[in-house]
């Protein structure tokens, strides 16, 4: 083997492909994570908070996994709008997100359809994720989805602001949509539907990798 095609190999091993196919270097992301949940508790996702509460926690216990570091904030809508205070919960702090699980378990669900539009106002109020010493750089926002949403232009005006608002690193806004029937609105909301993911309530390894794409397009996407 000659030194070219050595330099060559060492040269691809340098990069992983994502997901979607794209090649980044391994290094592009620095496994600090943060993932700020937006929770569905409308009539018909109430009957499904356990179900998202279980990926948002899969999520954060990536911190079991080298070399990744998740942070974590949970928040929901549902009769009232559960925000937690917006507060950073860093890796293997049990107790304090224990407590905004039960924020969020205590809400009781709303009368009708739901919207995001006034929960994402306050994190475009609250929440500065240009600055990297707060929230990682590598932030982003999943929004979860079971059922039908209003006034999704509303919301993604506020989508777009974060986006352009947010110059220092690059804010991933993702939604898991928990049927087929909403991924038309989630795509809506969100903008593509490359960051929009039909989550399998029926397979037993969707969890795990509904997760993986989280992580993936936060760090890669």
């Amino acid at each position: 083997m000659n030194a070219i095609t050595l330099f060559f190999i060492i040269f691809q091993l340098s990069f992983i492909v994502t997901a979607n196919g794209v090649k980044k270097d391994s290094n592009e992301c620095t496994y600090m994570i943060y993932g700020l949940f937006l929770i569905d508790q409308s009539p018909t996702g109430f009957k499904l908070t356990s179900q998202q509460i279980a990926l948002a926690e899969l999520f954060y216990k990536r911190n079991d996994k080298v070399p990744y570091t998740t942070f974590t904030t949970l928040t929901s809508q549902g009769n009232e709008t559960i925000d937690n205070d917006y507060k950073v919960i860093a890796p293997e702090n049990y107790s304090e997100y224990n407590y905004e699980i039960r924020s969020v378990i205590n809400n009781a669900p709303a009368n009708n359809s739901i919207s995001y539009t006034h929960l994402l106002s306050e994190i475009n109020y609250y929440m500065d994720f240009n600055q990297t010493d707060f929230n990682t750089e590598n932030p982003g926002i999943i929004i979860f989805i079971t059922s039908k949403l209003t006034d999704i232009k509303g919301s993604k005006t506020i989508i777009d602001t974060l986006r352009n608002t947010t110059k220092r690193v690059t804010l991933k806004i993702l939604s898991i949509v928990f049927d087929e029937e909403y991924k038309n609105d989630a795509i809506q909301l969100i903008g593509n539907d490359k960051d929009v993911y039909v989550y399998n309530m029926a397979s037993m390894i969707d969890s795990q990798t509904a997760v993986d794409w989280i992580v993936d397009r936060i760090c890669y996407g």
